[in-house]
């Protein structure tokens, strides 16, 4: 170890990387400290911490990515200097603003510890300015340039490139090459998916990093919606939690939703590492002699990374402080490169010309290292399944171009592929399988059930395998506000402006969408207003908000049934408890249920069903089941009746409404003429109207019950695994694939569709008492 040679009370300032590789090659217990150079410098100088970074933000209305790199700037300054450039001491400004508010943190004794410790700076070749000035009167080991020739591979193609680096990994497989001691390096973004795909056909482990953030996540959204953490405990709750807990020193800053926010989006998932696989990264590094390093993407501009005069501070002004210049910095990137390519004894260089979105050209050290450039062409690989697509890609080529090749004909004479045909038919998979993939657990709710009954599919694709991963859009934004202040509306302490304002800063939305909700902001507080008055004319007085109720089933597996219901409002009525049930809309509305028989449109079914259901209440007995428009829109002209009376109208209850007049009095006294319902109205013969959506007691339990039997239908099918692809027309209409995001998928063929009857009546629903009135 190259440490051996040095006595105890050893401090050795380096990366991670190398800190690792020196732990691993040490094997005596000794007295070594290690430290990070950014460690070393927030110690030598000073560092700071959420205040500092809230003071920037709050004073100088800097964002939270500006402030540090403000703070890391000033490093290279001499706050007793008086400069040319006005940017740089605006920097001095900053640094005495924050020593005189007690801002900057120092260690007072940490260059007394320095005393104690024979300080090494290791394999760090690029340095800034102030970092050399600080390392100097410490010794630097650094790699130097060995003067060896190295081959570069040269491929038309980033697949290609791929592909020969996984048949080189496998030769080294074969040669009992550990798989921890092989590294892929220098892999940006575009690689990614190709690397995962192809390593994939190969069985070949990898630990790669995909660096998706918690922020995304469905436990953070709760969070950040209700303030209020889970009630379980995981990887992504500890994280949000360690967030909460660092930022505990601003919790009282008007800037804290910002902080939060910018945390969770810079807080990683971690990725699944193993413990035998090959080890993926954007940089490159030095390895040690027994282990093989693959350079890909040797392209210029690429490697060496090119930096460009785009910093904080130009060239100019760095020129005016401890900083290196664009140009030094590049010099000294070079040099890096360079250094650890010569200094690798295992290493496979490589570049591409073209990926699938960008074309490139060779890094110009190739040639300025006059090293070997080796044409490399892929033939026939060591596997059978890229060869097959390989040999499809090949045979689309020469129908399409004439395009003839000497690989084409070696994979014609070698496979047999079904190619120009597809089998789009879904095989059925092992429920042991399923109920493993979904950890024994079955969640549904209407929105899913709706799914199932449009198509087995999409419902697989989406619940199942969760290709659609959530995503939060402006128009969620807006429902979700309108649902909350609609729940809180009727608090005794209620105040709209107040509510408005603390909701609309937890989003950090921009601007166009700050503007566009303060444009909804006056509908929604007459929507509340309207609302209110409404509930003044009905006498129920017991009222629940955003209740959600789940429903336990017996099935093979744990299965719920779950929904949250926006309004539920009941009074006691001869014994019984009276229930209106109302579900709020921020989108388009239809309460038609009539395609009930087919498992669709069930959402106001399905509330029914769990509110009957759920216990809440004694012997409940529906008096309506109805959706409320409260996002107006577009609305309907009507020349005798002016806009306040229209917006009123586009606020009534939509639904179905219990045909017993007694019942529907204690509800709305107004029933004969409505003005809290949607198309019910009294003729002067006595009977309703025609057009009236009111039905009998005994239709809602035939509704409720054909519900049930819908529900059961399909959980059992769906724990059974059909998944079949069958969506549905009707009327001429496909309401299944109309808006599904996954018809590049399924390859759908006119046999898979079924063609359903149109239903005009809820006639279907057997009963003595089920007709429409």
């Amino acid at each position: 170890m190259i440490l051996d040679n040095y006595s105890n009370s050893l401090l050795v300032i380096t990366s991670n990387k190398t800190k690792d590789y020196l732990l691993a090659s040490n094997n005596n217990i000794r007295d070594i400290k290690y430290m990070t150079k950014e460690e070393f410098i927030s110690h030598y100088l000073f560092s700071w911490n959420n205040k500092t970074i809230d003071y920037l933000v709050t004073k100088y209305n800097y964002d939270i990515d500006l402030s540090k790199i403000i703070l890391k700037n000033l490093y290279s300054i001499d706050p007793n200097k008086k400069y040319n450039s006005k940017k740089v001491n605006n920097l001095v400004k900053i640094y005495k603003e924050l020593i005189d508010n007690n801002l900057l943190i120092f260690d007072y004794k940490f260059k007394e510890y320095l005393k104690q410790k024979k300080i090494i700076v290791y394999n760090y070749s690029v340095l800034e300015k102030y970092e050399e000035e600080i390392f100097n009167k410490y010794e630097i080991i650094n790699f130097e340039k060995k003067d060896i020739k190295n081959d570069v591979y040269h491929f038309s193609t980033l697949e290609d490139e791929i592909i020969f680096v996984i048949e080189k990994i496998k030769e080294l497989i074969n040669r009992k090459v550990d798989l921890n001691k092989i590294h892929i390096s220098n892999v940006s973004k575009e690689y990614l998916y190709t690397i995962y795909k192809l390593f994939s056909y190969y069985n070949i482990p990898i630990n790669i990093n995909m660096n998706s953030s918690i922020y995304g996540t469905k436990i953070v959204k709760n969070y950040l919606q209700t303030n209020k953490l889970p009630g379980f405990n995981n990887k992504i709750v500890t994280k949000l939690v360690s967030v909460i807990n660092n930022l505990v020193d601003i919790k009282d800053s008007k800037n804290y939703n910002l902080f939060l926010t910018y945390n969770l989006k810079h807080t990683k998932v971690d990725m699944i590492k193993y413990k035998n696989a090959i080890n993926i990264t954007n940089d490159i590094d030095f390895v040690n002699d027994d282990e093989y390093l693959f350079i890909v993407g040797f392209n210029q501009d690429n490697l060496p990374r090119i930096i460009k005069d785009e910093d904080y501070l130009s060239d100019i002004e760095k020129e005016e402080v401890l900083l290196h210049t664009s140009y030094e910095l590049n010099q000294k990137e070079e040099e890096r490169v360079i250094n650890i390519i010569s200094n690798t004894k295992n290493i496979y260089l490589s570049y591409k010309d073209r990926s699938n979105f960008n074309e490139y050209i060779k890094s110009s050290l190739i040639e300025k290292e006059n090293f070997n450039v080796i044409d490399y062409k892929i033939g026939i690989t060591t596997s059978n399944l890229y060869n097959q697509l390989l040999l499809g890609e090949l045979l689309d080529n020469y129908y399409k171009y004439k395009e003839e090749s000497d690989i084409l004909k070696k994979l014609l004479s070698h496979y047999k592929i079904p190619y120009n045909t597809y089998q789009n038919k879904y095989r059925k998979i092992n429920t042991d399988s399923l109920y493993n993939y979904i950890n024994s657990r079955l969640l549904v709710s209407y929105t899913s059930l709706n799914s199932y009954y449009e198509c087995k599919f999409k419902y697989f694709i989406n619940y199942i395998l969760k290709i659609n991963p959530y995503e939060s859009n402006f128009s969620a934004v807006i429902g979700n506000l309108f649902h909350y202040m609609f729940s809180i509306m009727n608090n005794e302490l209620f105040n709209f402006d107040r509510e408005w304002n603390n909701y609309i800063e937890k989003l950090n939305l921009p601007l166009k969408e700050r503007f566009l909700l303060e444009n909804l902001k006056e509908d929604l507080k007459n929507d509340i207003e309207i609302i209110k008055n409404q509930e003044d004319k009905i006498d129920f007085n017991d009222k629940v908000y955003e209740k959600e109720i789940n429903i336990l089933f017996d099935k093979k597996i744990k299965t719920i049934l779950t929904g949250k219901v926006d309004k539920l409002m009941s009074k006691k009525y001869n014994g019984e408890d009276l229930v209106a049930i109302v579900d709020y809309k921020t989108g388009s509305i239809s309460t038609n249920i009539n395609n009930l028989k087919y498992g669709l449109s069930m959402q106001l079914p399905i509330y029914l069903y769990l509110v009957s259901n759920s216990g809440i209440y004694n012997n409940p007995k529906i008096v309506g089941i109805y959706l409320q428009k409260v996002l107006n829109g577009k609305l309907k002209y009507d020349s005798k009746k002016d806009i306040n009376m229209i917006v009123k109208d586009n606020l009534k209850l939509s639904g179905y409404t219990v045909d017993d007049e007694d019942i529907l009095y204690e509800f709305d006294k107004t029933y004969e003429n409505s003005e809290l319902i949607k198309g019910i109205k009294k003729l002067k013969s006595g009977k309703m109207d025609s057009r009236s959506k009111v039905i009998s007691n005994g239709l809602f339990k035939s509704i409720n019950n054909y519900t049930e039997e819908k529900i059961n239908f399909a959980i059992d099918k769906i724990l059974d695994g059909d998944f079949e692809i069958n969506p549905k027309v009707i009327n001429k209409e496909n309401v299944s694939c109309k808006y599904c995001k996954f018809n590049d998928i399924c390859y759908k063929s006119n046999e898979d569709i079924e063609y359903l009857d149109s239903v005009s009546d809820l006639s279907y629903l057997e009963g003595d008492n089920n007709e429409m009135d």
